[in-house]
């Protein structure tokens, strides 16, 4: 089950789905969150540079998916999720998690710490 959540971007393109050859969006993604430490609510910002599939989902540090936050087609451009921790996250204690963005084959990963 997915949870909505707040989705804002600076940019869209309708263009192409297809990678560029030589693309690597492991080093373009640009995943970002704050504030970090998180209290109420994070900000999950990244930067796509064609339209693809991607999905952003937060694990534990064990490895126990937690919430995914959204999964498919997002443009070109700057994204930016707002995760509201308390109301869409069952009571989650504090402790460090993994911000987790797959787009296309590429994947990237941060660490949020939730007080």
């Amino acid at each position: 089950m997915h949870t909505p959540v707040k989705f804002y971007t600076t940019s869209q393109d309708t263009g192409s789905t297809e990678p560029p050859t030589g693309f690597d969006l492991t080093i373009q993604n640009s995943l970002r969150c704050y504030p970090n430490p998180v209290q109420d609510y994070a900000i999950i910002e990244f930067e796509n540079p064609i339209n693809v599939r991607t999905r952003i989902d937060i694990y534990d540090l064990s490895g126990k998916h937690i919430i995914c936050l959204s999964d498919g087609v997002v443009g070109k451009g700057i994204h930016r999720f707002i995760w509201k921790v308390n109301e869409q996250s069952y009571n989650l204690r504090k402790g460090i998690y993994i911000c987790t963005i797959k787009a296309g084959d590429n994947r990237s990963s941060i660490k949020l710490l939730l007080e």
